[in-house]
């Protein structure tokens, strides 16, 4: 009897990815926003499956010790899109949209990140880090 068990799994198990996953963007632009604010504001994404794949963004302030989650991001486990998004606020969810593709997604992000109530937070929380603007 051989005692090697051979690989059962299919060839084509690993599609080749051509979209950008809900997730993937999201890690990005909190990476991002850690660089444009010199780390004193972070974006974390932490990620949870139920039924579907559930994506929490939060704005972190580390000297601050504060953690606050703003968006909700849920999609199927099959696929990327639709992507659903909520804004999170006060423990009250709000839809902010859906998105069909990546595109959309980004273009969706970008107007939320560009909201007053997100550029309002953000700048709280670096005036309470007694950050200067060396620009």
């Amino acid at each position: 009897m051989n005692s090697t068990i051979p690989d059962l799994w299919p060839s084509n198990l690993i599609p080749v990815q051509t979209e950008l996953s809900p997730v993937k963007i999201l890690r990005q632009q909190a990476h991002a926003l850690g660089q444009k604010t010199r780390n004193f504001v972070v974006g974390k994404v932490r990620s949870q499956s139920d039924d579907e794949y559930f994506h929490w963004f939060t704005i972190i302030a580390p000297l601050l010790d504060l953690e606050q989650d703003v968006l909700l991001i849920s999609h199927s486990k099959s696929q990327l899109y639709p992507a659903k998004i909520m804004h999170l606020e006060n423990e009250k969810r709000t839809s902010a949209g859906k998105a069909e593709d990546a595109d959309e997604f980004m273009s969706l992000l970008r107007a939320i990140f560009a909201e007053k109530r997100m550029t309002d937070l953000i700048g709280s929380l670096l005036s309470q880090c007694d950050v200067e603007d060396d620009d």
